[in-house]
């Protein structure tokens, strides 16, 4: 048997100022995902992560919000999570910081693996989910504003991806 991939519950966290924004019915989104009430008072409470992409996939169905996970991305910045912005703050270059992170979400997810692969033009700042059945692409949004807000950290606010690779089965994408 497979182990239930865990999510600590701070990834929850920047979720919800995003749906109190949109006037959602925050608690019968929480109740329908199963989030556990303790889950905004425990930020090292670790969650199974189907749980995350449930309330995404709520959100994004029965809401209809086609880019929730764009949305709740570039409303917080990554050092808005909780335990992530003291390894994260004062790295010297962007590939420290990017490896920085790299090692410290280790601590914060067992299966959301970010690293960095080099190519033959630099380095790809990449990024593998688990096989959960619910929520796909707005977690994908969501890792890709991540990944966006880290550079942006090192290479200024204006910076934009020329390029952002997505592999994925397609049909799983809707």
């Amino acid at each position: 048997m497979d182990p239930i991939p865990l999510l600590r519950s701070a990834a929850f966290w920047p979720v919800m100022p995003t749906v109190e924004r949109l006037g959602l019915p925050t608690q019968r989104l929480l109740d329908a995902a199963h989030v556990p009430d303790e889950t905004f008072d425990r930020p090292d409470l670790a969650l199974p992560e189907r749980i995350m992409w449930a309330l995404f996939h709520e959100l994004r169905e029965r809401e209809g919000i086609d880019d929730i996970g764009f949305r709740v991305g570039l409303g917080h910045r990554v050092l808005d999570v909780p335990g992530l912005a003291g390894p994260l703050l004062g790295q010297p270059s962007l590939l420290a910081l990017l490896r920085a992170f790299c090692h410290q979400l280790r601590g914060h997810s067992s299966e959301w693996n970010f690293w960095l692969s080099r190519t033959p033009d630099g380095v790809m700042f990449c990024r593998r989910a688990s096989p959960i059945d619910v929520g796909e692409w707005p977690i994908e949004q969501y890792g890709i504003t991540y990944m966006t807000d880290l550079v942006r950290m090192s290479a200024g606010p204006n910076w934009f991806s020329a390029k952002i690779w997505l592999m994925t089965a397609e049909s799983q994408l809707r």
